[in-house]
Formats: structure tokens, sequence, C-alpha cells
């Protein structure tokens, strides 16, 4: 298994959102082959984004939406939307605010915008039984800091964070995984020559027999039913790869002028099209 690099991208006024970041880096490191690196969202450059193969991003609860440092840093990915470069990365979003309610769903919500923009897998928090406005929401972590005690995020919402980090490691390598077999899959599909089934005498014997004949204007692929006009079948079939043993003559009740469209309803015209002038072998069978 390949080793997966996730950044934990995170603004912090006070530090609880950064306590936050740093529990989420610490669930992803528990899993193996995940290595985790956290940067404030200042400092990141554009070639550290090309590197990762998941993210977290998180922010404080400014007024219901995402902090103005993180505005700005999702400005400076202009380029790598531009060039599609983050599309099919799994990424997971955090905050910390100082009440349940008071506006971290949409400040995360605001952070899945340029997520979604980018193309990127967003991955959330399964609900949890009984203690689900504690532990967390289904859209990330919305961690819950007691501005009366001056403390940082509680525990429960550490707890979540936790979760999240591991939930956002075992999603990359599980995506990594199946991309690489899909891979080797393409591969080992290219790497395959098709088979072509053996030739039947008898079908050989008929070709030969309607070539010697002379009479035939049009031929169809008994296998793919791919018609060809002229005089004698292609080696190849175009189209099922077949050789020219696999050709009929292909019976013509109708034919089309290519220079008009003009269709006649009998035998190969033998005279010019009556419409606009082109010559007798102008027309091809037509198919309807």
């Amino acid at each position: 298994m390949e080793t997966c690099r996730i950044m934990v991208i995170y603004d912090s006024d006070k530090g609880a959102t950064r306590t936050v970041a740093e529990h989420v880096a610490k669930g992803a490191a528990k899993i193996r082959h995940i290595n985790v690196e956290m940067r404030f969202c200042e400092d990141v450059e554009l070639k550290e984004m090309l590197k990762a193969d998941a993210f977290a991003f998180g922010t404080p609860n400014h007024l219901g939406t995402m902090s103005a440092r993180m505005k700005m840093f999702f400005r400076k990915l202009q380029p790598l939307w531009e060039q599609g470069s983050l599309r099919g990365k799994p990424a997971s979003v955090f905050t910390a605010s100082g009440k349940f309610h008071g506006g971290a769903e949409t400040s995360m919500l605001s952070l899945m915008f340029p997520v979604f923009a980018h193309g990127m897998l967003l991955v959330g928090l399964p609900t949890f039984p009984r203690s689900y406005v504690l532990d967390g929401c289904f859209l990330g972590v919305k961690a819950f800091v007691d501005r009366s005690k001056d403390d940082g995020p509680d525990e429960p919402s550490l707890n979540a964070a936790r979760a999240l980090g591991e939930r956002l490691a075992r999603t990359v390598l599980a995506l990594k995984a199946g991309r690489m077999c899909v891979k080797e899959q393409i591969v080992d599909e290219k790497s395959v020559k098709p088979t072509v089934p053996p030739l039947d005498t008898d079908d050989q014997k008929e070709l030969d027999r309607l070539m010697a004949d002379g009479d035939v204007d049009a031929w169809q692929c008994k296998n793919c039913g791919y018609v060809h006009n002229g005089d004698v079948p292609p080696e190849i079939c175009p189209v099922c790869n077949l050789e020219q043993a696999s050709f009929t003559a292909y019976d013509v009740d109708a034919w089309e002028c290519r220079g008009c469209g003009f269709v006649v309803y009998s035998q190969r015209p033998s005279e010019p099209c009556p419409v606009c002038g082109e010559d007798s072998k102008a027309f091809n069978p037509y198919k309807g």
C-alpha cells in the first residue's frame, strides 16, 4: 500500500480552531500508511497542494461564514481550479464556535462550496446516536468553545475531530487503492489482443465464388453488419476486425446518390442521377 498525504489547512483567531485541527490530524495519523501535515492557511503553497492526496479545511465561525483569511486562501487556488488539479481528492471541513447553533453549520457549508467547485469529494461524519449535538454533526466538526470559562473546545468536540480525521484517512486509502486496481485492469486489458475466431472453410469457398462471379457491388460482415461498397470486400472488417471470409454479398434493393440523396428502389442504376447528374458510380447502397 502506498503512503497517502493529508494536509490539514486551518485559520485560527484565538487557538480554538487550531486545537480542532490538531485533533483531526491525530485521528488521521492513527491509520497506517498516512502522513499528516498541518498548515496555517496563509502559509500554504500551491505546489504543496499538488502533492497532497486529501485535505481537511478548518475555519473559525465568523458570523456564520468562513474567515476572511480562508476566503483569501481559496482565491489563491484559482490556478489549480483552472487546471482541475484537485479533482477527485477527498476533503473534510470543521469549525469552532462559541455556540452550538451560532452559525457553525453555515460556516462549514461556506467551506464546502469551494470544495465542490474544485471537484473534490466531501467526507463528513455519520450521525452520532443520542449524543449527536454534543459530538459533532454530519457536515463535519463544529467544536463548541465555552467563552465564559476561557476554555478551548470541549472533549466531545475533540472526539468528533479525531473521528473525522480517521474517516478521512480511511477514505483516501480506499480511493487510492481502488484507483490503482482500475489502472492495472486497464493496462491488462490493453495488453490482451482481441481473439479472432478461426476461419470457416465453407465461408471462404462461398466468398471466392462470389468474388469470381463479379456481380457483387456491396459486402456485409456477417458478424457485425458493417457494409462495404465495392467489388471486393476489405481484407479486415474495420469494425470487428474479422478477416475477409466473414463478408458475404449484401443484397441491396435501393440505392442513394451521394451527391444529392436521391434514392432509386431497384437494382444499381446504370444511368446518371436524374436529379444532380452524378455518374451511376455515385450511387451507394441505401441504408434507410
